[in-house]
């Protein structure tokens, strides 16, 4: 079995286990732990703290937004460690690191000129301590060992509140941190039933996915993630009047979530209106230049129109962005079709299927 294959299990069943116990929120107090480093030397996290803010992210080195993350906080960290700001990377990608793991580790941390602490959660407690479903995800932890931010993965405008707090924290302040929108805590079975669909959903197990969004959906019907990804698997399923029957009950929830817009202009650009479905993405692609699926699918929906040197264009531009996002191939496996490269279009959708083997994510 591919190793990415069993972490992702791992990290998923660990959730499942841990998840009665509630979710690490903003203002509670986060949770010390001693670990050690790539050398072997023991660190602990422990209040009080001698610093006035502590980024504490969790990563892993098959994660390009991981690694770029590092990269990002490192430049941070020069700036501002000598005034108070500390950095602590956890490593959780693996049970047990042998001293080959680590050598890689040290030679990628040593390529990146990552010099803050890096840490080993070798058997996954602490990853489970945080209750963390998704690498990389960054806590700023204040002085007073209060959770002041969690931030999962690299959204566009969490990310850039993120640094923006800790520029405000040690320079004056001439631009004000935006308010984050309150993220949505669903009901433990709920999530657990959620969490079960996009395990089966990254193993194409489309009808047992189904059935377990629509359980999370039962036992909370104002969680819009299950709908979300209903409307996805029902979309690629050819299944529109489904899919819009979903993606309408998450608009009624939540009218400006960015990924129900994404996924409501895949359904225009399935439903034949590439057109219109181009019209929106343009914008959306203006506000987001980083959202690699944002580009995608609208290459897609170039493709769709058979204009395909933009396609393709906007296709390399994505993965320029990101390489590990399995919607990418998928959808350029589609418009190579089309061109009748059947075998370039076999070969990209093997590549989609890998990738979602590792695990997947809402838009």
């Amino acid at each position: 079995m591919n190793k990415i294959k069993i972490l992702t299990t791992i990290f998923l069943f660990i959730f499942f286990i841990n998840s009665a116990k509630g979710n690490t929120g903003q203002d509670t107090l986060a949770h010390p732990f001693t670990l050690s480093d790539l050398q072997g030397n023991k660190i602990s996290f422990e209040k009080p703290l001698s610093s006035k803010i502590t980024a504490l992210v969790f990563w892993s080195s098959w994660e390009i937004d991981s690694i770029n993350l590092l990269v990002k906080l490192q430049k941070y960290y020069d700036q501002y460690k000598e005034k108070g700001l500390s950095i602590i990377g956890v490593c959780s990608e693996r049970q047990k690191q042998t001293d080959g793991q680590k050598d890689t580790l040290i030679e990628l941390l040593g390529n990146k000129k990552i010099s803050f602490p890096i840490l080993l959660d070798e058997d996954l407690k602490i990853f489970s301590l945080y209750h963390v479903i998704a690498l990389p995800t960054t806590f700023l932890i204040s002085s007073d060992f209060k959770i002041k931010l969690k931030v999962m993965g690299v959204p566009l405008m969490e990310t850039q509140n993120l640094f923006l707090i800790i520029e405000n924290e040690f320079e004056e302040k001439k631009e004000k941190a935006k308010p984050l929108p309150n993220v949505y805590q669903p009901q433990k079975n709920a999530a657990r039933y959620f969490k079960l669909a996009l395990l089966e959903y990254s193993r194409d197990m489309y009808d047992t996915a189904k059935s377990h969004a629509l359980k999370a959906s039962e036992f909370d019907s104002l969680y819009c993630d299950p709908l979300i990804l209903l409307a996805r698997i029902c979309i690629e399923e050819n299944n529109f009047s489904d899919a819009e029957v979903f993606l309408t009950k998450c608009e009624n929830l939540n009218q400006k979530s960015e990924t129900i817009e994404l996924q409501r202009l895949y359904l225009t650009i399935k439903s034949q209106k590439p057109d219109e479905a181009i019209t929106q993405l343009k914008k959306f692609v203006l506000a987001h230049p980083s959202d690699a699926a944002a580009i995608s699918y609208l290459a897609y929906a170039y493709g769709v129109k058979k204009e395909f040197d933009e396609s393709l264009k906007l296709f390399a531009a994505a993965e320029n962005i990101s390489q590990n996002n399995y919607i990418i191939p998928a959808l350029k496996s589609e418009v190579l079709k089309l061109q009748g490269k059947e075998k370039e279009a076999q070969q990209e959708l093997l590549k989609s299927i890998q990738l979602k083997r590792k695990g997947v994510k809402l838009d």
